[in-house]
């Protein structure tokens, strides 16, 4: 029995030894885990549905998460919003994410893609490239913005820090943080602040780095020179000098862009848009139907379609047969067709529609249509619909 008891002991000793020589020289293959984060929102307070300024013609395309991930592609804030010092546009995370820096990219001029066109020869049918000439074009550009830092466990309202950038010419920023963060002044003004501050066992005078961050906030005040809209390139959240990783942009960036895209067929679908020159109305039937100055009786501005995330018109004269039967059947066999993307902002708050060129450009104030219109059947002809209450 006494041997049996001895030999447990012997055994657990060598197991021990094994153990502490394992810590001591860790294995070789054991790779650390890559820093990462993905982003669960993108929101603006004002306007809305207005990012990025090119999201009229592919909200998946053109959006934010290009700066987080496409050396090539830019974001280019929305213009009306940009009109005014204060912009703010805030990127949610999934989980909160340890930082202490970052950089800060703007593009400085647009260079024209190379457009390329593709013909056949007559005689040999060998394909051909001819190649434009890319030509440079100066941007205007930021000259001041702020970064804000937040953590809902700190605050649900104030950023817990934030970053004056003055990018004073230059393309790039870079902050790094290595000394206390000291409280963002307007948190430290909030009565429930400092009972939250000892609950969590923070120091009153700020957070050491790396702090933990659930969500980031850009506010644009100042930009200088002239040209192409101001466009940012690039934002590398750092730890320790890293860039953290996005993980699931393709994911994230089609719901995004999903929701976005959806907008523009839920504003525009059976409503009314007033402005001082015309009224507009967008059929459930695919017609465009307007009146313009003292007119009284609306008629067929043309026709409009939402396709891929992105609204289409088209305003050429042959639309106007597509009130009858025989001239929808004739449109539909048509090869050729005018449809072009609409360049628009919307902005649920309040209901304004602003269409930036074309015949209908104008700022609109936008309602439900007074009598919703009706799908057509095959024999239907079309009749103008009511742009008032019926009596």
């Amino acid at each position: 029995m006494t041997s049996q008891i001895n030999m447990i002991y012997l055994l657990r000793g060598i197991a021990l030894s094994l153990f502490i020589l394992s810590a001591s020289f860790p294995l070789s293959h054991v790779e650390a885990k890559p820093l990462s984060f993905s982003v669960k929102d993108i929101s603006a307070p004002h306007p809305k549905h207005c990012i990025d300024d090119r999201q009229w013609r592919d909200p998946h395309r053109y959006t934010p998460f290009n700066i987080f991930t496409d050396d090539q592609a830019v974001w280019v804030p929305c213009r009306i919003a940009t009109q005014a010092p204060g912009y703010t546009v805030y990127f949610e995370f999934d989980e909160a994410i340890e930082l202490d820096g970052f950089t800060l990219s703007q593009s400085l001029d647009v260079t024209r893609s190379i457009e390329k066109q593709t013909s056949k020869r007559k005689k040999r049918g060998r394909p051909t490239t001819q190649t434009k000439d890319q030509t440079p074009i100066t941007r205007e550009r930021f000259k001041r913005l702020q970064v804000l830092f937040y953590n809902q466990n700190i605050s649900e309202r104030y950023p817990f820090y934030f970053q004056e950038v003055r990018f004073d010419g230059k393309q790039t920023i870079r902050v790094e943080y290595e000394e206390v963060m000291r409280w963002n002044h307007n948190l430290i003004s909030d009565p429930l602040f400092d009972e939250t501050r000892r609950a969590l066992k923070l120091p009153p005078e700020g957070i050491t780095p790396p702090v933990k961050v659930d969500r980031i906030a850009l506010v644009f005040w100042e930009y200088e020179g002239e040209g192409a809209r101001p466009a940012l390139s690039s934002i590398s959240l750092l730890k320790g000098g890293t860039p953290i990783q996005l993980t699931g942009e393709a994911e994230s960036r089609k719901r995004y862009g999903d929701i976005m895209g959806k907008v523009y067929d839920v504003m525009l679908r059976d409503h009314l848009f007033v402005s001082e020159e015309r009224a507009l109305l967008f059929s459930v039937t695919g017609t465009i139907w307007g009146m313009e100055g003292d007119e009284d009786v609306a008629k067929v501005m043309g026709a409009w379609r939402f396709v891929k995330g992105h609204i289409e018109v088209d305003l050429s004269a042959k639309q106007r047969t597509r009130v009858t039967p025989k001239g929808r059947r004739r449109l539909a066999k048509s090869r050729k067709t005018d449809y072009l993307p609409l360049h628009l902002i919307v902005d649920d708050a309040p209901d304004n529609i602003v269409i930036i060129d074309g015949p209908l450009a104008g700022t609109y104030e936008s309602s439900l249509a007074p009598v919703p219109t009706q799908p057509l059947g095959t024999s239907d002809v079309e009749q103008p619909p009511p742009f008032e209450e019926p009596q």
